[in-house]
């Protein structure tokens, strides 16, 4: 079980070729004009917005304006790169699989292109982190949807990074309830695979799920979360194989620019309320991978996508 081997993609006709460049030449000028209005609203309005000290009820109103305005100019960036049909997150979920309000949820989410980024922008207004594992020490540190977007075409910064300094997720689970701009995604694979197969999470980061549950158990706290688990799964998948392959920016914007038509599936598992073993949660997303999105589990894990995946595919 290889999660760093390619997809197979089986090579056009000349004419096929052809097609596929008077396609890109169409959708690229769109594909950069919303992807460049995401950015500026977001990261230079948003965000200056959401730091204001300002009343609930202003807050609530600000956070209704992003998740329209993401919604439907992210909806308008995927059609454009022919993601036409999207099953809902929800669609087989259990009753009580539900939550209300993902506003102040930390999901964890894997990773296998850039359309991941450009899908959690619309369908939640999140904010990004990048996560360190300096000296086996979790820290993060919150980033731009300009960094998450250019990192997502980078497959060297799509991993976990390095850096000394940084907030603990707790921290950062404060942040977002007081500015409104959740949920928190952490992409703890620490590294991207082929959708197939995907990667084996690091001890410390399923350490870092049960840490989320307990602060939510926090007499404080326990009102706000309304006595559930804050922490959810997140995996989103193509029926297509046109997946990221290669480390050129320009041949990940190629493939998702050409194709003409490919389908999203968003799953989604919310993580049960009562105390989690690390072991326990481990096997919960093994069911999570196994049998809700019906791939396997590498024993590779984001050690392996540092030492072997980047340095052979450079």
């Amino acid at each position: 079980m290889n999660p760093f081997l390619p997809n197979t993609i089986i090579k056009g006709s000349r004419i096929q070729t052809m097609l596929e460049c008077l396609l890109l030449s169409i959708r690229l000028p769109i594909f950069l004009g919303l992807t460049l209005q995401i950015i500026i609203f977001n990261d230079l309005l948003f965000r200056k917005l959401q730091n204001l000290e300002l009343r609930q009820g202003v807050h609530k109103f600000i956070r209704i304006i992003i998740l329209l305005h993401n919604f439907f100019i992210g909806r308008a960036l995927l059609l454009s790169m022919g993601y036409y049909n999207i099953k809902s997150m929800f669609s087989n979920a259990a009753q009580n699989q539900k939550p209300k309000n993902l506003q102040s949820f930390s999901l964890l989410c894997s990773r296998t292109s850039p359309i991941d980024v450009f899908t959690l922008i619309t369908y939640f207004s999140p904010s990004f982190t990048h996560v360190s594992l300096y000296k086996r020490k979790v820290r993060y540190q919150l980033i731009s949807y300009y960094q998450a977007i250019v990192d997502s075409f980078q497959i060297e910064q799509c991993g976990f990074k390095m850096f000394k300094t940084g907030k603990d997720i707790r921290e950062l689970m404060e942040l977002i309830e007081k500015q409104r701009c959740g949920p928190l995604i952490v992409f703890w694979e620490g590294g991207v695979s082929n959708g197939q197969h995907f990667l084996k999470i690091d001890e410390l980061m399923i350490q870092e799920a049960g840490k989320i549950n307990s602060y939510s158990k926090q007499k404080q706290h326990v009102a706000k979360y309304n006595n559930s688990n804050p922490t959810g799964f997140v995996s989103i998948l193509t029926n297509s194989r046109m997946l990221l392959v290669g480390n050129s920016w320009m041949r990940m914007l190629y493939n998702l620019l050409v194709n003409w038509s490919c389908g999203l599936q968003i799953h989604f598992m919310k993580l049960p309320s009562y105390a989690i073993s690390d072991c326990r949660l481990s096997e919960i997303y093994n069911q999570f991978v196994h049998q809700m999105l019906k791939r396997k589990l590498s024993k590779k894990n984001w050690m392996d996508y540092r030492t072997k995946f980047i340095r052979d595919i450079v």
